[in-house]
């Protein structure tokens, strides 16, 4: 027998909605990775220039990364 109305063999339709959209945080983090990248690049052009400005015909020695805290090729030794 068919039964009309509600039945208990209905699927739950929450668990069938469409799921979050993930085009906006992808967008986010590629506008993010290209700010990063390019505000990385200004930094070391400009630590460059400042350096030729006072240093004229020296090569800029090797810039310490930012984030970076232990001790670094370029760094003079430490006395112990």
């Amino acid at each position: 027998m068919i039964a009309f109305g509600r039945s208990r063999h209905i699927p739950n339709l929450k668990l069938l909605a469409a799921p979050a959209p993930w085009l906006p945080y992808l967008l986010a983090n590629l506008a993010g990775l290209y700010a990063g990248v390019t505000l990385v690049t200004l930094r070391r052009r400009w630590h460059k220039e400042k350096h030729w400005d006072e240093h004229p015909g020296e090569w800029p020695p090797i810039q310490r990364p930012f984030f970076y805290l232990g001790t670094y090729l370029g760094d003079p030794p430490r006395e112990s």
